[in-house]
């Protein structure tokens, strides 16, 4: 919980995953689904990293269409199956 409120406190952090870069730059994100590996994980890194140059910059999204939604879906399903705590989405019986 410490580092939660130094986050929210130092940087505006709401949530996560929030990223704070080397020279004190924090981001939210990235949200990637499934996670890259190898040369595209570097190239996403390289990315975030290139926010820094630009300080003013607070957010930049891509909408999700239907078929976003199911694509994430699908990645997520075991998780989501396989959680035993309630939610809005999964009630009390």
């Amino acid at each position: 919980m410490a580092d939660y409120d130094e986050c929210r406190s130092r940087h505006g952090g709401h949530g996560v995953p929030t990223v704070v870069l080397p020279s004190g730059h924090a981001v939210y994100g990235p949200v990637v689904v499934p996670a890259p590996t190898g040369d595209d994980a570097l190239a996403l890194w390289d990315l975030v990293r290139a926010m820094e140059r630009f300080p003013h910059l607070y957010e930049l999204r891509h909408p999700k269409t239907p078929a976003d939604l199911a694509h994430v879906a699908t990645h997520f399903a075991t998780y989501l199956e396989a959680r035993a705590w309630r939610t809005v989405e999964k009630p009390a019986p």
